[in-house]
């Protein structure tokens, strides 16, 4: 499409520049063919951060880039909610109210930067990609969410993959960093670090029960991974082409958004290989295990799956999600048999847990 077209700008809203790096096939290559612009919503100190570092502000090469700053009462919301409801328990819960409150003040800031982006997008039909800080997209991931949404899509959903950033920040520096500071991270390297780096707690096999169950995975091989995944992100979203209105809510850009909105599967493309790999730098994963272990428990998964209940949920978790070669056919369709099984059989009783909670729902509006 021709740059400067209605639908060749792309709105951003975020928090780091990594996604953003002006180097290699990403920012640069979506620039030849989209007027960019960038919007980062935080604070002063934050933003004069970044101002200072040279690589920054070499986005301006690419992009306008604009701040939109968050006060410190604002972005300083722990040491209120810990004053006020520490004390206050939370039934079923190892946490406080302190803790769940927290969690409301940061989303809702996360939910102001990405419907602002959201309003700005569709006021221009423009494509809008809400980021988040500390996420990493490989090379020519923009370039491809670009193609997808201008070729009759209206959402580009991903699996963000949590890493450890302890382990994965050195690696990246001696492996993907430019002589001139910039990250360049192929679709390979992304395959690559997740094979060798993904935490154990995400497979099937592993013993280990993350709190959060976001994705159950199966190795293939010793360089392949099968993923099925409960939360995709919207990378990239063309809010024009949308139905419903954005009316702002606690809930940021996620894949409760997705289900909550207008679009069908068909208007959706959900990537399902590394093309496009988001990456999410995390400082505390130990923190995501629970104490225990054993079989993976179908019971205990469908249950948080039912807590995420939508209409697409069911469609997401069964897709699969591949990384690494195919040479191995017969091992990759192998697998693929064994985790469907496993799949179908938590897709069916969160589907039960459903049809009991809406026989209980005996009021009626």
């Amino acid at each position: 499409m021709p740059k400067g077209s209605a639908t060749s700008r792309l709105v951003g809203p975020t928090g780091h520049v990594y996604a953003f790096e002006p180097g290699g096939n990403n920012l640069p290559k979506l620039a030849e063919r989209c007027s960019v612009h960038i919007v980062i919503f935080t604070t002063i100190a934050t933003e004069n951060h970044l101002c200072a570092d040279p690589l920054f502000a070499r986005l301006s090469e690419y992009a306008t880039v604009r701040f939109v700053r968050y006060s410190d009462s604002q972005v300083n919301y722990r040491q209120a909610m810990e004053a006020h409801y520490a004390r206050e328990d939370v039934p079923y819960s190892d946490h406080s109210l302190a803790f769940y409150y927290e969690r409301n003040c940061k989303f809702a800031l996360m939910s102001c930067a990405h419907y602002v982006a959201l309003a700005a997008g569709r006021a221009t039909d423009a494509f809008v990609s809400c980021q988040v800080a500390d996420t990493l997209l490989n090379d020519g991931a923009l370039t491809l969410m670009a193609a997808r949404l201008a070729g009759g899509v209206d959402a580009v959903l991903i699996n963000c993959i949590q890493i450890d950033s302890e382990v994965l920040r050195p690696s990246l520096d001696h492996t993907c960093r430019r002589d001139d500071g910039v990250l360049q991270i192929s679709s390979d390297d992304c395959a690559r670090i997740l094979v060798e780096h993904l935490p154990e707690y995400n497979f099937a096999d592993s013993g280990e029960l993350p709190r959060m169950r976001l994705r159950i995975c199966w190795r293939v091989g010793a360089d392949g991974i099968l993923m099925h995944g409960n939360h995709y992100h919207p990378i990239g979203l063309r809010p024009k082409a949308f139905a419903h209105p954005l009316h702002l809510t606690i809930d940021p850009i996620d894949s409760r958004f997705i289900d909550r909105s207008s679009l069908e599967m068909d208007r959706i493309h959900l990537v399902q290989d590394a093309s496009i790999v988001g990456l999410s730098l995390e400082d505390s994963l130990p923190e995501q295990l629970e104490h225990g272990g054993g079989p993976l428990p179908i019971a205990d998964v469908a249950l948080w799956l039912w807590g995420y209940w939508g209409r697409l949920r069911a469609v997401f978790f069964r897709s699969p999600l591949r990384f690494g070669p195919v040479s191995s056919r017969e091992e990759w369709a192998r697998v693929e048999a064994a985790a469907s099984a496993v799949v179908d059989a938590i897709v069916d009783q969160a589907a039960r847990f459903e049809e009991s909670h809406q026989v209980e729902k005996s009021w009626r509006l």
